[in-house]
């Protein structure tokens, strides 16, 4: 199962991308992955790597 951890601006192009984190039976587990986005389409997609430590979290997102 995939959540939506965080959203914002990750690569400065002034539009809002998604980033993403699998879990398992509601326990926070696995994957975080990223999605570009150019409006409601997705220009691009990235996995970013294990995120499986169970206190893992999202700590802030910024853009300028």
């Amino acid at each position: 199962m995939w959540f939506v951890a965080e959203t914002g601006d990750f690569n400065g192009d002034g539009k809002s991308d998604i980033l993403w984190r699998s879990g398992s039976n509601g326990t926070p587990a696995g994957v975080a992955a990223i999605w570009f986005m150019n409006g409601a389409t997705i220009s691009q997609s990235a996995q970013l790597g294990d995120v499986s430590y169970p206190f893992w979290e999202t700590a802030a997102t910024a853009s300028d």
